[in-house]
């Protein structure tokens, strides 16, 4: 069976209702996440570095950009968002690779621009697009300096 079988056959169950569950459960599961990470813990720090120079790569060149033309900005710094979506979508299939007693590898990293691309893309479109509209739009100076404001009086 091939891995474009393999996806297409997977379903999404969605409880009716939220479902509580103790606080204990909570801790399970971290200590599950972080048994994960220590099975692989040298690779684990390979790949962080790698998505760190990566990130480093990326912001020195988005800033090279903005320095010429603001407006080459505006489409690069969406790439660097989009690359940084995918390259978390990989960090996810690595982690949901050990949990299934799979080995941890880099390439890993690098799947959510082999299989999801077109998804991804749109994800971080829409994003882009909610964050330009009215009801997305924040102003760090406005949202801090109302903040101040209302403090001060």
């Amino acid at each position: 069976m091939s891995d474009e079988q393999e996806v297409t056959e997977l379903t999404l169950n969605l409880l009716s209702e939220p479902e509580s569950r103790p606080f204990g459960d909570g801790l399970v599961w971290i200590n599950e996440a972080v048994s994960l990470i220590k099975q692989r813990f040298g690779m684990w720090l390979v790949i962080g570095l790698v998505n760190l120079l990566i990130y480093a790569g990326l912001s020195v060149i988005l800033g090279l950009i903005q320095e010429v033309n603001v407006w080459l900005a505006i489409p690069v710094n969406f790439i660097v968002n989009a690359i940084f979506v995918m390259l978390s979508a990989g960090l996810v299939v690595a982690v949901a690779s050990l949990a299934e007693e799979d080995d941890l590898e880099i390439s890993y990293l690098f799947t959510g621009i082999q299989y999801k691309f077109k998804e991804i893309l749109i994800f971080v479109f829409s994003v882009y697009h909610w964050r330009s509209s009215d009801f997305g739009n924040f102003s760090c100076d406005r949202d801090v300096g109302w903040w101040f404001h209302v403090g001060n009086e």
